[in-house]
């Protein structure tokens, strides 16, 4: 019977890294047409903030497609159906969406759809939002912060929108970020959508490492005097983790055909993805669903910091998060998150090689807080996995101070750690 309960509360809990009001969405959905600029419904979530859309190869998407929703429906990690590629390759249309991507990006009209030419759109469109990033940081007389914001799996449209709305009003009303010292860049990668995540949980974890590997190539078009600072949540912590180093200890276990691609140039010795090399970039995860394998070891298993491209990444756990510890069936199960179950994998993997008045990676319990709620000073559970309940209760609070103010705190590895 305890066997049965637990299962059950597994599926609740697995409801994802969406907003906490649960919504009725079809599975898989990518809900493009709600993303798309002009027709995005959720106006007041920050229109004026860059966007980039990745299908679950890490694709671009061409904003003449943007409003037309791929097809709905499930599939296998190898399963091709609702890639970008497959669309615009796709037959029996009275539609050809070729024509308007050619002339949005400027090709040839009669040039052959082979992997050349998609080479060549994707080469476009990182190129692209590299320019878009650089008019807006660097239009005033001082370079302005470009802060990224990264959702986790289960998101689609309105629901990553208002959990982006609520960070930067968080950092708005902190002093950290405002208009006229930040431009947002809002990731929208396909986490795919269900109202019970666990069905979908096993695919999204193939999408989000090909998706960080391929942003690897926009974060590498910012200029060197423009500030970087990413704060990512769940699933979104991974996927930046294969933007930024070799996250591939992680995921030795994938052997489908695709991830040839991703092992040939995670480690970046590759000249179309290599390493990045910015000289200030932040990145505060909140509960990243990860094992410390996401981060770059020797052959021995040691983590190795310096390996790490970032000067500062804070990862803030909470011990009573309901989702990372799969209601009770263990963190390892169905996929390892426990670098943010509680400081055990921290503290045994990457604290002993850290400097402790200045670790490159920190760490944070984020269950404490000081704002209270309702009456309350400090929820017994986060119940509700979503960054939206994270802010409610302002446990983020010193993990945003620790990415976006210059101070000294190292976290709580030296308290934490033996």
């Amino acid at each position: 019977m305890r066997a049965f309960t637990l299962s059950v509360a597994f599926l609740l809990a697995l409801t994802g890294c969406s907003h906490f009001r649960a919504q009725n969405a079809r599975l898989g959905d990518l809900d493009l047409k709600q993303r798309a600029g002009s027709t995005d419904p959720c106006p007041d979530h920050g229109s004026d903030a860059l966007r980039l859309y990745y299908d679950r190869d890490g694709a671009l998407y061409p904003q003449s497609v943007l409003d037309t929703p791929l097809r709905d429906r499930s599939f296998s990690a190898s399963d091709t159906s609702r890639l970008i590629r497959t669309y615009l390759d796709g037959d029996g249309r009275e539609y050809d969406p070729w024509p308007a991507v050619r002339t949005e990006l400027g090709l040839a009209s009669d040039a052959p759809r082979d992997e050349s030419e998609w080479r060549a759109i994707q080469g476009e469109l990182v190129a692209r939002a590299g320019r878009r990033i650089r008019e807006r940081t660097l239009s005033g007389a001082t370079p302005r912060t470009l802060v990224v914001l990264v959702h986790g799996f289960n998101n689609a449209g309105c629901e990553a929108d208002g959990g982006y709305a609520r960070i930067k009003q968080r950092l708005a009303e902190e002093g950290m970020a405002h208009a006229e010292t930040a431009v947002y860049l809002q990731v929208y990668w396909d986490g795919l959508r269900q109202t019970i995540g666990l069905p979908i949980w096993g695919s999204a974890q193939y999408n989000f490492p090909l998706v960080g590997l391929e942003f690897r190539r926009v974060l590498a078009t910012v200029p060197n005097e423009v500030p970087i600072r990413i704060v990512t949540h769940s699933s979104g912590g991974p996927l930046v983790a294969s933007a930024l180093w070799d996250a591939g200890g992680s995921l030795r276990r994938l052997a489908d055909p695709q991830y040839t691609h991703y092992f040939q140039n995670i480690a970046g010795a590759t000249p179309d993805y290599p390493l990045p090399t910015h000289p200030d970039i932040r990145v505060g995860m909140i509960v990243p669903a990860m094992p410390s394998s996401a981060f770059p070891r020797d052959g021995a298993g040691r983590f190795l910091p310096g390996r790490v491209s970032a000067d500062r990444v804070v990862i803030g756990v909470n011990r009573r998060d309901l989702v990372i510890g799969k209601f009770g069936l263990g963190c390892k199960q169905g996929g390892h998150t426990c670098l943010s179950r509680g400081p055990e994998d921290y503290c045994g993997t990457i604290w002993p090689q850290s400097r402790p008045a200045d670790p490159t990676v920190r760490l944070v319990d984020i269950a404490r807080t000081d704002r209270v709620v309702d009456g309350l000073r400090e929820p017994l559970s986060f119940h509700n996995h979503g960054v939206e309940s994270y802010l409610l209760y302002g446990g983020v609070d010193r993990l945003l101070r620790m990415v976006f103010a210059d101070d000294a705190d190292p976290g709580d590895g030296p308290a934490l750690c033996p």
